[in-house]
């Protein structure tokens, strides 16, 4: 089936879906047929502000058996083998006069991974208008050697590689991105941006660094994929580089706030990410098992409550199992479906661990330049850590003056990831 008869079916029944009376003059514009954006899209002004813009983004395909009506009016039955709908962005829509003249470039938004690919105008009796613009994901092509692979942004696909039993630690680079670490069989998802990529492959059997101790282990000291882990004065090979994984940030008695832990901090960071989504449940929520709070004065605050944050995705998990589902997690949570798809065994730090990795920020940007990648910024990143007096705020740690505050959890904000070494 044609990519423009699927185009021109999902905002027919959109359409359709919306209720629309007998007498509105309807119509749609295939973007990918013209100088689009450039084009004047209404010839007739509007001055109802009540007209508005709404923005739908292609959802990856699925199998789903679908009722359309033909033209003599009677309905008939149809089988998308892959059927690709739209799902509305229901924060962009604007309500928004719409004069003559109006060209798509002027209502346009940016989505990455996507392109726009139709518009569907409603235009009433009253002069109001509804202009529905939809966006197709961008198609990936990502050559590993001599295989190739292809599909939408944001779908998954498998890591390929001569060993199907994963016994290689992989990772790919591209110029200006970095595919990251995988094993060959796991799970990826296509990124917004069409790459070929290099494999270098790792044995398991042979440690790439030293075995840890955590009697000598130290600051500043890097772990590799394999748990392996090198001392920050080590002069690190090209192989140990791409496969570095994490650096320690902190190593604690048991008399220590953080107990007896070893903590690293994952080389990979998140520059933008909301702690939840604005008006949803992890908004909402009161998660008082997962907060906590601070006294004294910097660098020596004293922090209660919740220190741990190794198991606060589950707590949230648990308080709102529906919001934290896979299908709703990156919507719903995108700073710990950062950390968990992007970081997978690592995880969001609580108050009191992210102000110890800032401690150490120093250190650790030493270690990061070290290995190529990049520094903590001097923004604020977000904890695990609830605030205690509104579900609304979460704990944040400003890493250019290690200023502590609430922040409201539909910012956004920077994500780092810890793990635990025992």
């Amino acid at each position: 089936m044609k990519k423009s008869f699927l185009i021109a079916s999902a905002v027919a029944m959109a359409l359709a879906f919306m209720g629309c009376s007998n007498g509105t003059d309807t119509e749609y514009v295939e973007v990918e047929k013209q100088v689009e954006k450039e084009k004047p899209v209404f010839v007739t002004a509007t001055t109802e502000a009540a007209s508005r813009i709404q923005y739908f983004k292609q959802d990856l395909p699925s199998l789903v058996n679908y009722m359309w009506q033909k033209d003599d009016g009677t309905w008939d039955d149809m089988d998308y083998e892959n059927y690709y709908g739209y799902t509305m962005v229901a924060q962009d829509t604007e309500a928004k006069a719409l004069p003559a003249g109006t060209k798509l470039g002027d209502i346009a938004k940016k989505y990455e991974g996507f392109t726009i690919a139709a518009l569907a105008t409603i235009k009433e009796a009253d002069g109001k208008v509804t202009a529905n613009v939809y966006y197709d994901r961008n198609i990936i092509t990502y050559k590993f050697g001599d295989k190739e692979l292809k599909g939408l942004y944001e779908a998954s696909f498998t890591v390929p590689g001569e060993d199907t039993t994963s016994q290689y630690l992989v990772q790919w680079k591209s110029e200006g991105l970095n595919f990251g670490r995988a094993t060959v069989g796991t799970s990826r998802q296509f990124g917004s941006k069409d790459a070929v990529f290099s494999a270098e492959w790792h044995s398991k059997s042979q440690a790439i660094g030293s075995q840890l101790d955590r009697t000598t282990v130290a600051v500043g000291d890097v772990i590799f994929a394999d748990g392996t882990y090198a001392p920050s004065t080590a002069q690190l090979t090209d192989l140990q580089k791409n496969l570095a994984e994490s650096v320690v940030f902190y190593k604690g008695t048991a008399a220590d706030p953080l107990g007896a832990r070893v903590l690293a901090v994952n080389v990979k960071k998140s520059s933008d990410s909301m702690w939840a989504k604005y008006n949803s449940t992890g908004v909402n929520t009161n998660f008082t098992d997962i907060q906590a709070s601070y006294g004294g004065s910097a660098p020596s605050y004293t922090f209660t409550g919740d220190n741990d944050g190794s198991d606060n995705w589950d707590k949230i998990c648990a308080a709102d199992p529906a919001g934290s589902a896979s299908d709703k997690a990156k919507e719903n949570y995108p700073a710990f479906y950062f950390v968990n798809t992007e970081t997978p065994g690592y995880y969001l730090p609580t108050l009191a661990e992210l102000y110890e990795v800032y401690k150490n920020k120093a250190i650790l940007n030493a270690a990061f330049e070290k290995l190529g990648v990049d520094k903590f910024e001097e923004r604020s990143y977000w904890s695990s850590s609830q605030g205690i007096s509104n579900s609304n705020n979460a704990w944040c740690v400003t890493f250019s003056n290690d200023d502590l505050y609430y922040g409201n959890k539909w910012y956004y904000s920077c994500v780092c990831s810890i793990r635990v070494f025992n």
